[in-house]
Formats: structure tokens, C-alpha cells, sequence
């Protein structure tokens, strides 16, 4: 993967947000050397408030520029956090450097074999990795919903838990043949990677993201080209690259390596 980006903007907007303030555009600078280009890229998008997901390792945000034709561009910037809630600095702070590279780089090895270019089959599609460095990468922004999300309906964000109830039969004739277009997708996807013993590893509802054309969205599906399959969170994947065995492998908490040890 080309090594790019810095962190400026994301700390930037870390301070906003502790604050309350609206989202920070940091001014652009004349680059110097490849490194101040890489943070010239990444402090040129305006970045959301909210982000876009939180997790033990990081923060997803999204984040938004003009393009040389005036068009807007719109990508999702991973950050690693180096240190935890508390402010402490994470004991295991190189070795999540070293997976996230790895997770990236499975990442766009998927990205590639998922490309219309590779196969007719109409597969899932892999979001693309534009650039990483540090613990920081900015990908491809993809539209729609977490499958989980979707088959719960609203009332998902207050309550990521709650049970959507299928009484109306519209309603789950539509979702069973959205759940049939997407398992036919992420299949198709799978066998591309076969020969290079491509594994997904962690594949779930919360790891799908869907985009349902408005026409769609009240019938049963028949064209699968109505629907967008995503597959995405490389952090458990594994492939063989370029001759090599390359897993993505998040470490255990330390409560996991006590028990592991006491095995």
C-alpha cells in the first residue's frame, strides 16, 4: 500500500468535538516531502462531528472535500487510537500498528478482486483503501446501511439490540429476498478469492453494508442489481498475497491472554 497521510485534521477534530464545536477545516499548506503531502491530503477534507463508528482499536470518521471539478469527494478516515478512554498509552500500541497495516492490505487485496473489471458475476463489492500510514487510512465512503441495522429498522441507533417485528408479510417477504440477493453476492465474492485461500474469517450482518434503490425497497427484489453488497472490516481476514500468508489477527484483551496462559 502506498504510504501516506498524517494525523493533524483527526486530532483537530478530536478537540472540536470535546468542545462541541462544528467540524474543523484545517488550512492547507505547501508541501515539503512526500510526508507533508500525505498530511496536505488529509487535513484538505472537512470532517463530520459524529463519527461513523467507535470501537476498542479506533474511530471511523467521515470526512468531505471538492474535487478539481467542483464535485463533492467523500471518504471514511480510520484512526488507530494510541491511547485508551483514560488517556493512557496502549501497552500494545505496535503491535495494533502493525495489524491495521495488515487489515488494510487484505482490505484492498478484497477491493481488487471485487472490481466488475475482474468478474461478471456481480459480486459483493470491497471498499477501496486510498491511502495509509501511522495507524491512519482513508477509504472508499460507502452509502447505505449496516445489514444489521437494516433488517432491525428504526429505532436501530437508540437500540442497537432491539427485534424488528416481522408481522407485516410484505415486509418480510422483502427482507428474505434481500437477505437471498446478499448471501448470493458474498458467495460469489468468496469464490474469486479462492485460489488465493481469501477468507473473510468474521463475516456477520454488522460486517455488510447494503444500499436498496428506492424502487426496491417495498417488493420482493428481482433484480439483484437493485441492491449493493459491501463487505467490509478486514480486522480477522486472511489471503495468500503475492506468495505470501497475510493475517489480519486483532491481539487478545489481557483478561483473554490470562485465561489463554492458565489453558
Amino acid at each position: 500500500l502506498t504510504d501516506l497521510m498524517g494525523v493533524k485534521a483527526i486530532e483537530m477534530l478530536e478537540k472540536a468535538n470535546k468542545g462541541g464545536k462544528k467540524p474543523v477545516k484545517v488550512e492547507e499548506k505547501k508541501p515539503a516531502n512526500q510526508a507533508e503531502t500525505v498530511k496536505a491530503e488529509v487535513a484538505s477534507y472537512t470532517l463530520r462531528d459524529k463519527p461513523l463508528g467507535e470501537g476498542v482499536w479506533g474511530t471511523v470518521y467521515h470526512g468531505s472535500r471538492l474535487n478539481a471539478a467542483g464535485e463533492e469527494e467523500q471518504v471514511a478516515i480510520k484512526k488507530l487510537d494510541k491511547t485508551d478512554k483514560e488517556g493512557k498509552e496502549k501497552q500494545d500500541a505496535s503491535t495494533q500498528l502493525a495489524e491495521m497495516e495488515k487489515e488494510c492490505r487484505l482490505n484492498q487485496f478484497a477491493h481488487e478482486l471485487s472490481k466488475p473489471s475482474m468478474s461478471s458475476l456481480g459480486c459483493a463489492r470491497v471498499p477501496r483503501v486510498h491511502s495509509y500510514t501511522g495507524g491512519t487510512a482513508i477509504m472508499q465512503f460507502v452509502q447505505g446501511d449496516k445489514l444489521e441495522k437494516y433488517i432491525r429498522g428504526p429505532g436501530y441507533d437508540e437500540n442497537p439490540k432491539r427485534l424488528r417485528s416481522i408481522e407485516d408479510v410484505a415486509f418480510a417477504a422483502h427482507l428474505r429476498s434481500v437477505c437471498h440477493v446478499v448471501v448470493q453476492k458474498i458467495c460469489k465474492l468468496l469464490l474469486l478469492g479462492r485460489d488465493s485461500e481469501f477468507s473473510h474469517r468474521d463475516l456477520n450482518d454488522g460486517n455488510v453494508m447494503i444500499d436498496v434503490k428506492d424502487t426496491a425497497r417495498d417488493a420482493v427484489v428481482k433484480d439483484p442489481e437493485d441492491i449493493d453488497v459491501w463487505m467490509i472490516d478486514f480486522g480477522k481476514s486472511m489471503a495468500l498475497i503475492d506468495g505470501e500468508q497475510v493475517r489480519a489477527e486483532p491481539s487478545p484483551s489481557p483478561r483473554w491472554r490470562r485465561l489463554r496462559m492458565h489453558a
